[in-house]
């Protein structure tokens, strides 16, 4: 079985983001464009990166760089779940790669909590798309347009659509944000299409 999520973030510098769970797959040899910055939450992975077996597992942060070709596949029975940032070339200085083939597993505990932490932050392109919206529509009620209008102004499809993802995300609907707004309008924000934003 497989499950395999991706998405490019709204981060500078973060090409995609990648959670996967593998339980038989075994990628061949391949390189990327972008340095790899590699978790694996469960199980290992052994892999071969310039002609040296290496492994990859628990608090290891493993980082490859590009242009280098490597492959992998589980180390043991059962799979492995992995998150992998995919960073700029730009990102990291290009003296790096000859240590990161040397040694591309690092053992620091602080390092991986804050690769972590950008793992938690990222969200799928939907999600952060509706986001996007919500946050575009709030700033339309605050100017005290009618809801019919901040629907269609933020990018939803009708009213009832704005209403579902509003309540989901901020806790309160739309019409009692409204009525719990501050008497004067704050200034309007160009309403600018989620989309291209």
């Amino acid at each position: 079985m497989h499950r395999l999520e991706a998405w490019r973030p709204p981060l500078t510098g973060v090409a995609e983001i990648l959670h996967a769970h593998f339980d038989d797959h075994a990628y061949p040899m391949h390189a990327h464009d972008t340095w790899t910055v590699l978790l694996v939450d469960d199980g290992a992975v052994r892999y071969d990166l310039d002609r040296h077996e290496r492994g990859a597992y628990g608090d290891l942060v493993t980082v490859l760089p590009p242009h280098v070709p490597h492959n992998g596949t589980s180390a043991r029975p059962g799979g492995f779940r992995k998150r992998v940032l995919y960073l700029e070339q730009d990102q990291l200085p290009a003296r790096l790669v000859g240590a990161s083939v040397d040694t591309p597993a690092i053992t620091d505990r602080a390092l991986h909590q804050a690769v972590s932490r950008v793992h938690r932050f990222g969200m799928a392109p939907h999600q952060y798309l509706i986001s996007r919206r919500v946050d575009v529509a709030r700033r339309l009620i605050l100017t005290g347009a009618p809801l019919r209008d901040v629907a269609t102004g933020s990018g939803f499809h009708d009213q009832p659509h704005l209403n579902r993802h509003f309540k989901r995300i901020l806790g309160i609907s739309p019409g009692r944000y409204a009525v719990t707004a501050p008497s004067s309008p704050a200034p309007a924000s160009p309403a600018t299409s989620p989309e291209h934003t």
